[in-house]
């Protein structure tokens, strides 16, 4: 959101993630309680400290081993203790890679749904129906033109497998809809959520997590990331797709469609309430 303000979702929790205590809140919600953070951020360091105690006595009496042998003696135990290192480094680095690995796959963030029912994200409201038409802009990541884009990054390894969708960003510069009934919906310029948009393409991660504010980029320090993405996405509406317009709509007047003359009535189209909701349908 560019501002705090009420959730479209639902009683959703607003916080402001340029804020410490708002990433607080945020990485709770991705990784769950302060002792599971806790749990996964230890998982398997015990094991390499482990590891590399084991590897660095077995070198000291190695070492000591070959200062205190006979001079007839240096070359098997210099041979005894080449061998026996890089055995035990080898055993170590192996095992320390596989307990890796399972810490990787235990790293499994909490998601959203990435694509939302239309009763789900229309609050039960009926959807209106209709054709996209405006003029077209690029979208940031594919340069694609669009009348609205989505940018989504999400987990490839979620806590529950439908629920994979970290971070959302959908913009638009404004577009109109002709509804099938006649009348005509007006979507305007700023945030919109896309909803089941087929037309979408895998994107660079790396592009699209340089679009967060720089306090979610700039997690070195931080064992758990508060996004913790690893695949990124971007949706856009083209002119001329067919859409539906999910949610409630009301009656205005229409200031980019100028009346007739002075006379004549100011022309009125329907405006979403809150947050516009389009989705994106199958031909």
């Amino acid at each position: 959101m560019e501002r705090v303000e009420r959730c479209d979702c639902g009683e959703s929790l607003i916080v402001d993630v340029r804020k410490q205590r708002g990433r607080t809140y945020l990485r709770q919600a991705a990784w769950g309680s302060d002792e599971r953070q806790h749990r996964l951020q230890m998982k398997g360091r015990g094991q390499a400290v482990g590891y590399g105690s084991v590897l660095l006595v077995l070198v000291w009496l190695a070492v000591k081993e070959l200062m205190s042998a006979p001079h007839r003696s240096v070359v098997p135990a210099f041979v005894v203790m080449v061998v026996g290192t890089l055995s035990s480094g080898l055993v170590g680095l192996a095992t320390y890679l596989r307990r890796e690995r399972q810490r990787r796959q235990a790293l499994r963030p909490y998601g959203a749904p990435s694509a939302p029912s239309l009763a789900a994200v229309g609050g039960g409201k009926r959807a209106r129906f209709g054709v996209a038409e405006g003029e077209a802009f690029r979208s940031p990541l594919r340069d694609q033109p669009c009348l609205a884009f989505e940018i989504t990054l999400r987990t490839e390894r979620p806590e529950q497998a439908s629920k994979d969708l970290l971070w959302r960003e959908g913009r638009t510069e404004g577009f109109t809809v002709r509804l099938d009934d006649g009348e005509t919906a007006v979507v305007p310029a700023g945030p919109i959520r896309l909803s089941r948009a087929t037309d979408s393409a895998r994107v660079s991660h790396e592009a699209a997590r340089a679009r967060l504010p720089i306090e979610l980029r700039d997690e070195a320090e931080i064992g758990l990331p508060c996004v913790p993405s690893d695949a990124a996405f971007e949706h856009v509406i083209r002119p001329g797709d067919r859409v539906a317009v999910v949610g409630p709509l009301e009656p205005r007047e229409d200031d980019h469609e100028p009346s007739e003359s002075l006379r004549a009535p100011a022309r009125r189209a329907l405006f979403p309430v809150g947050t516009p909701v389009v989705a994106t349908l199958d031909d």
